[in-house]
């Protein structure tokens, strides 16, 4: 089995190149408020009233879907790269010189992944970034972009290569290992 964690952390450790497709559902929520429009009083000329937010709650329901595939090179190295994609509803309610509640528009999000290390026996050292963008459209061609970028090194030393019970329940899962 793949796990997104497990490989970008360095506590899984894959013998073979593998992908997998993935699919899910994702909810987003986010609250942005100010003591005046987020957009600067110098270009608000630029925008609709609807944009001048000074307070803003959305939620963001969907399903997404991608792949992640993890290649594994010579002398215990890798790469991983994954893309989800997702589409979904958002319902909200922004504040500008009055409420203004959105019709339920459709936002989008994507999800990305990235990793390369060494994973060896007992020393494994990652780096590893985590993307994450979320759009959704407030009506009159305006629109929230949400994204923000994580970077991660993880450095570690395994005190056993194996953790017994958990070698154990693979096997046991492993249809291919039942025969």
């Amino acid at each position: 089995m793949l796990s997104l964690k497990g490989l970008t952390s360095g506590m899984q450790v894959s013998k073979k190149s593998t992908g997998v497709f993935g699919y899910g559902a994702y909810w987003y929520w986010d609250r942005m408020s100010a003591d005046s429009s987020v957009i600067p009083e110098s270009l608000s000329e630029f925008y609709a009233q609807r944009a001048l937010v000074d307070d803003s709650r959305q939620i963001n329901l969907g399903v997404m879907g991608g792949y992640a595939y993890s290649l594994i090179l010579p002398k215990d190295f890798f790469i991983f790269l994954s893309a989800f994609p997702g589409v979904g509803l958002n319902l909200g309610q922004l504040e500008s010189d009055d409420n203004y509640t959105t019709p339920p528009f459709p936002g989008a999000r994507l999800d990305a992944h990235g990793a390369i290390g060494y994973a060896g026996p007992k020393i494994y050292a990652i780096f590893s970034t985590t993307a994450f963008w979320n759009g959704v459209p407030w009506g009159d061609d305006t629109r929230s972009n949400y994204s923000h970028i994580r970077f991660k090194l993880s450095v570690g030393y395994r005190l056993t290569s194996t953790i017994g019970f958990l070698e154990k329940a693979a096997n046991f899962l492993n249809p291919s290992e039942m025969f």
